[in-house]
């Protein structure tokens, strides 16, 4: 499988575990809008005059086992467990933020996308089809930028290792005591020095 237009490595370091991969997308939208949205992934129904049976179907492919609203909080979000194994959070300032604990990166960045491009982006944009305009971004989206591993206690070497291997120029990296953020082209490393759950 080819992503950005380059063969991925199967990667496996026994120095550097890696703990999940994000990607992380965004659309302009408001609490109203992620009430519409809780609505849509709870009971496949919109308050638009939408086709229930094209709305039935495009919840059935996200495939969710688990919704729920958060409020209260500094943002609020729907978080979302699916049977696929990614989790996805959505924020109210339109922050989509999905999920997958890998066994290797190159498989959990293909199902991330693919999940996004397929099954997410064409539900969110029908669910929105008869209101405000959806961003072109979102309505024409062809890629997904941008990804984030998360890893444990790798060394600065690891992780440079990583990013050639998967052919990804490193532009600047951010050490702190808690963690270092490593930016490839396409790719975010951020490597967790604490062990607490990311």
């Amino acid at each position: 499988m080819s992503l950005f237009g380059k063969e991925w490595k199967l990667y496996n370091l026994e120095t550097m575990k890696i703990k999940n991969v994000y990607l992380g997308s965004w659309f302009q939208r408001t609490t109203l809008h992620l009430s519409e949205v809780y609505d849509f992934l709870v009971e496949a129904r919109s308050p638009l005059s939408l086709d229930s049976a094209k709305l039935r179907a495009l919840n059935e492919a996200l495939d969710i086992s688990n919704v729920h609203m958060k409020v209260g909080e500094l943002l609020e979000h729907v978080e979302v467990i699916t049977n696929k194994g990614i989790d996805i959070d959505l924020y109210e300032d339109g922050l989509v933020v999905m999920r997958h604990t890998p066994k290797d990166v190159k498989e959990s960045i293909a199902l991330l996308t693919k999940y996004y491009e397929d099954e997410f982006s064409s539900s969110i944009s029908y669910v929105f089809s008869l209101g405000a305009p959806i961003p072109k971004e979102l309505a024409n989206i062809k890629t997904v930028f941008p990804y984030f591993i998360v890893v444990e206690n790798a060394s600065a070497g690891d992780i440079e290792t990583f990013l050639g291997e998967q052919h990804q120029q490193k532009y600047f990296e951010i050490k702190s005591a808690a963690f270092d953020v490593y930016r490839g082209d396409e790719l975010y490393v951020i490597n967790n020095k604490k062990l607490s759950e990311c």
